[in-house]
């Protein structure tokens, strides 16, 4: 059971559970999808900056629903819906991307096969998607953990 001093866990309940959150959520993730389908080839180089820029905000917003969420619902709770399991390992993999973008852009000598790895892991992300059909078979009247 939580400690009953720290209101932190009661905050962080209420806004996950709230449905102002839940359509903010499903709309980046919306968003986030547009934005990844944006990239073409041969890539533009402004279009490129763009995209990577969205994607570490959206990075940011997925990350800070994670922890909302597990301190939220607590440890056990969050981890019994697979939802919140595959976002947990999409957050994952994004933090492994995030990482290995850094190092990319650090090491100019670095692997083309990043690139593979980077790619597989922004397609990953659209499966995300799950969650607006998810939200909309469920609908809005039930808080989604």
């Amino acid at each position: 059971m939580r400690s009953k001093k720290c209101k932190c866990y009661e905050v962080c309940l209420k806004i996950a559970i709230s449905n102002a959150f839940k359509w903010f959520i499903i709309s980046c993730i919306a968003v986030n999808t547009i934005t990844l389908a944006t990239e073409t080839y041969p890539p533009n180089k402004q279009q490129e900056i763009a995209v990577e820029y969205a994607n570490l905000l959206f990075y940011i917003i997925f990350f800070v629903e994670m922890i909302l969420k597990l301190f939220g619902f607590g440890f056990y709770s969050y981890f019994r819906d697979s939802l919140n399991i595959f976002d947990f390992v999409i957050i994952v993999l994004s933090t492994f991307d995030l990482v290995l973008f850094i190092y990319q852009q650090v090491n100019s000598n670095a692997n083309s096969s990043l690139d593979e790895i980077l790619g597989v892991i922004q397609i990953l992300r659209i499966f995300r998607l799950l969650k607006v059909f998810r939200a909309g078979k469920e609908g809005l009247a039930k808080p989604a953990n």
